[in-house]
């Protein structure tokens, strides 16, 4: 009967040999007889009970005396059946047991699962349990260790003991799947250890749920420390291996990060020397308007800086900002981009990072080929004043002969000798006005000018005779030491260089009447006043020359256009072309010039 619907049935003649099989072969099911020869079923049952005590008895019976019947619930009989057994009655007795035993069997199958997965747990990451309030009831060792606190110390606790901003009523859980009804929300949450310090864990917390109530909560967490320390370790990378310069602020506006490229331009030793010194963009900002094109920072906070560029960046503007350097004092102009980096998965501070990408290179070619286009202007402008002055020039030089002549023949000639240094002096002047309009020219391309051996020295003295007579009646002027007078021996001294003396001359000429130009607004007595020129011979042929007055200085808000085109300081006086055009000649020679201020005055530093 029993065989015929899968069960495997063994069978026994009396309680010694059943007891004997049962050792044997372990059946989770006995059917016995309470009658038998030597050992009734119930002394068999007791025996087999001591063996397995799971083990399910099913006692055939035709007593029903109560102390049988005692005895049997004592000792934990299952199910009766009073002969004669009916073979339906008995199959669902039988049927009935065995999808108990098979109940009992899933049961202990998933009690084993369930220990098995909270030993893991428990053996391999931080693991706690809440009550529906959200106090703990289960802390493992990993979650003491990690936190400092003791078990007794967290037992009871809430939630949000160690929990930094975060409140588990606040929490929205979400279903695991679309078919899915159980819940669980996971995310890093910063916390506070016992010590004080702060630790980042990612949490999976899923509510257990019994008739739609949460009944507890489970958290397991992983610690995030190594996670963190690689993410902070390539942000680093990346940020060094970017050749602009990057830094980036926390949502507290605290420097967090910088790269090599920022250290060297603001000349800090480490990101922990640029917050010790309250590191801020604003106090290397340049106070000029050179670049308004787009948009221009100006001296601010830093955090109005990022709020400006990120409504700027969102509609596509280009923002330029002109820095400073502290080492060289030199200005440098850049392009500033800011970005937001999201880190919250992490459970970090967002981000805010900027980005200086440096153009002075590209903005001096702007520069340059602006200046050379206006130059080639004034050159074609320069060509035609030259034809046209030529002509009266000529007029001019040859009345002059006439007229030397005609005063030679009708003068006596003592008289004559005194009036020819006038003629000379006008010749001169005459030669010069050809000579400057030839150096024009030069200096805007439209003649090739060559270089030639010639003494450095002479070129000064003939440019300080050109502004003598100017010079006069504002300060004296003194080359290496020596008042300059037209008497000045061009000789003197001697320093051998190869360049353009006319181009020299004038270049002379323009600082010079820069410095005079600055004197005439200072109201203290002419032998207070002076311009200063010193020759200092360097290596391999070169020279560094410095013209310096006391005119008070630089403006230091033409400090960055000094040499622009068209820039000037001069109220109704100047176009702004000279120091342009100086500079020219000095990028024809390969030199350089570096203006600057001193305690009292102006000082221009040329290297040739």
């Amino acid at each position: 009967m029993f065989t015929s619907i899968g069960y495997d049935v063994m069978f026994a003649k009396n309680g010694a040999e059943g007891l004997k099989f049962f050792k044997e072969h372990k059946p989770e099911l006995i059917l016995s007889d309470y009658s038998m020869p030597g050992m009734t079923g119930l002394d068999m049952f007791e025996y087999i009970k001591e063996i397995s005590p799971s083990a399910k008895f099913i006692l055939m019976t035709m007593y029903t005396e109560s102390d049988v019947l005692i005895r049997a619930i004592n000792l934990g009989v299952n199910r009766f059946l009073e002969k004669p057994v009916h073979k339906i009655k008995l199959q669902e007795v039988v049927s009935a047991l065995v999808d108990e035993i098979n109940i009992s069997k899933k049961l202990i199958r998933y009690q084993n699962l369930m220990s098995s997965y909270r030993a893991g747990v428990d053996a391999s990451g931080i693991f706690s349990i809440l009550d529906p309030e959200g106090c703990f009831t289960h802390v493992n060792y990993y979650f003491c260790e990690i936190s400092g606190y003791s078990e007794e110390e967290l037992l009871g606790k809430h939630y949000s003991f160690i929990r930094k901003d975060r409140k588990i009523n606040e929490i929205r859980f979400k279903a695991l799947s679309d078919k899915s009804k159980e819940k669980m929300w996971k995310g890093c949450v910063v916390n506070n250890a016992k010590s004080g310090e702060e630790y980042i864990t990612e949490v999976s917390l899923l509510p257990v749920l019994n008739e739609g109530k949460v009944t507890e909560f489970i958290s397991i967490e992983k610690d995030m420390s190594f996670v963190i320390s690689n993410h902070i370790k390539q942000l680093q990378q990346f940020f060094d291996a970017d050749s602009s310069i990057m830094y980036a602020y926390g949502q507290s506006m605290k420097l967090s990060v910088t790269n090599k490229a920022f250290l060297n331009f603001f000349c800090y030793g480490s990101l922990s020397e640029a917050v010790e010194n309250d590191f801020s963009l604003s106090c290397f900002i340049e106070n000029d308007n050179e670049h308004s094109a787009n948009h221009q920072i100006t001296s601010t906070q830093d955090g109005d800086v990022l709020n400006i560029e990120l409504e700027n960046a969102a509609q596509g503007a280009i923002v330029k900002i002109n820095l400073v350097k502290p080492d060289d004092k030199k200005t440098y102009t850049f392009t500033l981009d800011v970005f937001r980096l999201d880190q919250s998965y992490l459970g970090l501070e967002d981000l805010d990072i900027i980005r200086l990408n440096d153009i002075t290179e590209l903005e001096n070619l702007r520069k340059d080929e602006l200046n050379r286009a206006m130059l080639a202007s004034i050159g074609k402008l320069s060509a035609g004043i030259t034809h046209e002055i030529n002509t009266p020039l000529t007029y001019i030089k040859g009345n002059m002969e006439l007229l030397e002549w005609q005063v030679e023949d009708s003068v006596e000639q003592g008289t004559f000798e005194e009036m020819k240094d006038f003629f000379n002096s006008i010749n001169d002047g005459i030669d010069r006005i050809g000579l400057i309009i030839q150096s024009m020219k030069e200096v805007t391309g439209e003649v090739k000018f060559e270089l030639e051996k010639i003494n450095l020295y002479s070129t000064f003295i003939v440019s300080g005779r050109m502004v003598l007579n100017r010079a006069k009646h504002i300060c004296p002027i003194y080359i290496n030491g020596t008042l300059l007078s037209m008497e000045s021996d061009p000789n003197k001294e001697i320093f051998e260089i190869e360049a353009s003396p006319k181009m020299l001359e004038q270049l002379w000429i323009i600082l010079l009447n820069n410095s005079l130009d600055q004197l005439t607004q200072c109201d203290f007595a002419f032998d207070k006043k002076y311009i200063k020129i010193e020759i200092i011979p360097e290596s391999e042929g070169r020279y560094k020359i410095i013209i310096a007055d006391n005119g008070g200085g630089i403006d230091k808000d033409m400090a960055g256009k000094l040499f622009d085109l068209f820039a000037s300081s001069k109220k109704h006086k100047g176009m702004g072309i000279g120091l342009n055009i100086a500079k020219s000649i000095i990028d024809k020679h390969n030199g350089t010039i570096k203006p600057y201020n001193s305690e009292e005055g102006a000082v221009f530093e040329i290297l040739l």
